[in-house]
């Protein structure tokens, strides 16, 4: 569903079309959720904040989009010159979003007695 932002905030700005993932809007979810619709890679929101693309209030009513898993690659997928881009941001060395292109690949092997 693509909204309209009626009132900007430090993310969002007025009058731009945002594409949503989740609308918890029916009046019946945890107080938490209650009224919030998510904007896909920026965050949740109030949908008091938001219009349909024809001016109308978002509906009332519950759109619950489950996240894709993202696909971790093996190393036999991987070669030299790939570009890998981190979704974590508990690394000390890594930064989140920031990508990073591999220079060599290493196999280790041990045998177990």
């Amino acid at each position: 569903m693509i909204v309209i932002c009626k009132r900007p905030t430090k993310k969002l700005v007025k009058g731009v079309r945002y594409e949503t993932g989740s609308l918890h809007n029916s009046g019946t979810n945890q107080r938490w959720q209650e009224g919030t619709v998510e904007i896909l890679g920026i965050g949740r929101f109030v949908v008091d904040n938001f219009t349909t693309t024809d001016g109308n209030p978002l509906p009332k009513t519950d759109i619950i989009v489950q996240p894709t898993p993202l696909e971790q690659p093996t190393f036999e997928q991987l070669s030299k010159g790939d570009i890998l881009i981190c979704t974590s941001d508990s690394y000390k060395t890594l930064g989140k979003g920031c990508m990073y292109q591999i220079e060599e690949l290493i196999t280790k092997t041990s045998q177990k007695n």
